[in-house]
């Protein structure tokens, strides 16, 4: 003889529970379904909902689960409804057959099922996706704790998912509790969180742009609060990142057949706070930088939260290789003035994003908002927004006052702002010592009619070689790199007759230079003590400069030129 039960795994909007309930199948009350797809490995679709209205939208949902990373735990799943209402705060939930048999343990019956609600309001994938993932996410754990540990329910708390994950250790670790409304904490959620981060699909892992203080303050942006996997990879944030769990992977991958692609060692990069400041009364204002990872592209966000309060996130910033690593946290003073206040010690995180969408989190640091700051002595008397004690202040108003640099029409100059190739050029022919009289033509272009375009290409500032041929490639309004700016100022000193030696080699000083093509202009903007490269030995040709950057290297030239 044997006997069955079913557990109900409950999909919250903003919080994702479970609760033990049982169904026997589709509900009731809702007549025929509206349109039926059957998959080839698994589950039979059926929908409910008027938005869901044909086969080929249903072989869509198929499709988009199957972007997650399945294996056999599928042909245990019956069935996918799609119903067009939703339950207070519930978005999906996940029904488990799970069978207990004579000799008590445990197997996985045939009738498993998920359940999407609100689907007359969901008309897209990307709007059920989430849900679909997470959902499986709870099935793919379940099938694979039952087959292979033979534990289900309060038994996982002993099972050897657990003791990788270190949850057999936490008094707070609960099982299919989620009536008392601490997801947080219930093995089976935390689990789901762990496919999603390890396994889920790429689609679901989009990151949303946060915009720091500072820029809202100086460019007008908006806030945006809306949580995503870049800025709450996972529910429990006590919890370390899955891609941080040594085992934690192969445990699962092992079970499942592997998979596509996998987490790498997990990266570190350490966050600190480098300024402080006192931007009004009481209110601060903290500058934050953070290490670069090395070889490849990634992507950071920064965010925080109240020391002792991991479910309050406030995301703060996101920035991708290439781009400054720095964001400013509480209040700001600048083009225009900003006021967050904030009270007490909170704690910032930086996640780090790879290419394949796996997260990790480096070192953090805190922040004490209530701390006593000493008052900065104001802002430069010529840009509102650069402060006297600016690394780059005596290189910006000197150039400025060389009528070099003007700033922008509101009164600022936005020192940690890129600079676009079009401002830089024109920079560094006001410089250079070369004329620019016979370059100049008329124009509604005010880089061709003062005949920086022209001249720059008359003495080889910028070559076809670099930018392609009739200089398709050469985006004057992008942002311009580290690597184009040493670049141009190398051919600048060529032009002005400055010379290396064959056997003098700078560029060997920096771990990361890879550009040979360049090497002579590199070796001569080193060798002037025009550029230098960063404490940790690299170069770093390929990040956008930024304004102080760029006028740090401008006003070396220009005293060297001079």
């Amino acid at each position: 003889m044997k006997k069955s039960f079913r557990i109900l795994m409950l999909t919250f909007f903003l919080v994702l529970t479970c609760s033990i309930n049982v169904y026997a199948g589709p509900r009731a009350g809702y007549g025929d379904p509206v349109c039926e797809y059957q998959s080839t490995l698994g589950p039979k679709i059926e929908s409910y909902s008027k938005t869901w209205n044909t086969k080929e939208k249903l072989m869509q949902v198929y499709r988009e689960l199957t972007k997650n990373y399945v294996s056999n735990e599928i042909s245990k799943l019956k069935y996918i409804y799609l119903y067009p209402d939703i339950e207070e705060g519930v978005s999906g939930y996940y029904n488990a057959d799970v069978i207990v048999k004579n000799d008590g343990t445990y197997a996985m019956g045939d009738n498993s099922y998920i359940v999407l609600l609100g689907c007359n309001d969901s008309s897209s994938l990307s709007s059920i996706s989430k849900t679909l993932t997470h959902e499986y996410g709870h099935h793919f754990t379940t099938y694979y704790l039952v087959t292979y540990e033979k534990k289900y329910g309060k038994g996982w708390i002993n099972s050897q998912y657990a003791k990788i994950r270190g949850l057999n250790t936490k008094s707070q670790v609960i099982n299919y509790s989620s009536l008392s409304g601490n997801s947080k904490w219930d093995i089976a959620e935390i689990a789901a969180w762990d496919y999603i981060q390890l396994f889920g699909n790429p689609a679901n892992k989009v990151s949303v742009d946060y915009k720091d203080v500072q820029e809202r303050a100086d460019y007008g942006y908006s806030q945006t609060t809306y949580l995503s996997s870049n800025s709450y990879p996972q529910e429990n944030m006590d919890l370390p990142l899955a891609t941080h769990v040594p085992g934690l992977y192969d445990y699962w991958a092992n079970m499942a057949g592997g998979a596509s692609s996998r987490p790498s060692s997990y990266y570190t990069s350490t966050l600190s706070v480098s300024k402080k400041y006192l931007v009004q009364n009481k209110y601060n204002m903290y500058k934050i930088t953070w290490d670069s990872m090395a070889n490849g592209n990634y992507e950071y966000t920064i965010i925080m939260h109240p020391k002792n309060n991991s479910s309050n996130i406030i995301p703060i910033k996101t920035t991708k290789t290439g781009e400054q690593n720095i964001a400013y946290i509480g209040s700001y003073a600048g083009a225009r003035t900003l006021i967050e206040n904030y009270s007490g010690e909170y704690q910032v995180r930086i996640f780090i994003k790879d290419a394949n969408g796996f997260t990790y989190e480096g070192k953090g640091a805190t922040i004490n908002f209530d701390e006593n700051l000493t008052p900065v002595s104001n802002y430069s008397s010529i840009f509102k927004d650069l402060l006297k004690n600016h690394w780059a202040y005596n290189y910006i108003i000197s150039l400025y006052n060389a009528k070099i640099i003007t700033g922008y029409e509101d009164g600022t100059y936005r020192p940690e702002g890129t600079i676009t190739r079009k401002e830089f050029i024109a920079l560094l022919m006001r410089v250079s010592n070369l004329s620019l009289t016979k370059y100049k033509k008329l124009s509604n272009d005010w880089f061709v009619r003062d005949g920086y375009l022209d001249a720059a290409k008359a003495y080889s500032i910028i070559t076809t070689s670099d930018y392609g041929a009739n200089y398709k490639n050469l985006k004057l309004d992008g942002k311009i790199t580290r690597q184009e700016m040493s670049v141009m100022i190398g051919r600048v000193l060529l032009a002005n007759k400055y010379t290396v030696g064959v056997n003098e080699d700078y560029t060997k000083q920096f771990k990361d230079f890879t550009a040979k093509n360049y090497k002579t202009e590199i070796n001569l903007v080193v060798k002037n003590g025009v550029l230098n490269g960063y404490p940790d030995g690299t170069f770093k040709g390929g990040n956008n400069a930024s304004r102080s950057e760029a006028a740090k290297m401008i006003y070396k030239t220009y005293k060297l030129l001079k």
